[in-house]
């Protein structure tokens, strides 16, 4: 009963003499209208930009400030986060990366990596192969005292190298998941 009692103390000791008022309205604070209608840009560097993005491209947002009037091109390897001003939050290097592109900026091509792999896999078998022949001609003319032989065994050996950096290059691109 006591704190009862003190909250109807204390109510009516604030009310004023000309009349009762409940309690003021809640007042928002002025806000220009142009910076709730902007998008927040955070870059790879952490810098936070408010404005507008205009336009999407391939590799760029065309973005406008949005307190000043001038107008940007990003690319989108330097946007890190996209917050719009409908509250959206987009990741775009996370989606940048997962549309098939690799860490190189370049798109994921199935077709590239098979050729790859298949030329890897065939220039490390002739490389194999042609080791034997070349190798004993090799030994041959360096009875004969030719200084071929040091070039004609490196050939096989270089095929094989190339195959192998092929085949490395090939295993190395991603597959798409889907």
């Amino acid at each position: 009963m006591k704190p009862l009692l003190r909250v109807l103390a204390i109510l009516c000791l604030s009310v004023p003499a000309n009349g009762a008022t409940l309690m003021a309205p809640f007042e928002t604070p002025e806000v220009a209208k142009s910076v709730l209608d902007c998008d927040t840009l955070i870059l790879m560097s952490g810098v936070k930009i408010v404005g507008e993005i205009l336009e999407e491209d391939e590799t760029t947002y065309r973005f406008a400030y949005c307190e000043k009037e001038r107008i940007v091109l990003l690319e989108k390897s330097d946007v890190r986060e996209i917050r719009y001003a409908s509250g959206k939050v987009f990741d775009a290097r996370a989606a940048w990366l997962s549309n098939g592109k690799t860490g190189q900026g370049k798109k994921v091509d199935p077709a590239k990596r098979k050729r790859l792999i298949r030329t890897g896999l065939i220039l490390m078998g002739i490389g194999l192969v042609s080791f034997f022949p070349l190798g004993y001609l090799a030994v041959i003319l360096s009875f004969g005292g030719s200084s071929l032989a040091g070039l004609v065994l490196a050939i096989p050996f270089g095929v094989f190298l190339v195959g192998t950096v092929k085949l490395i290059k090939g295993l190395l691109i991603r597959r798409n998941k889907g």
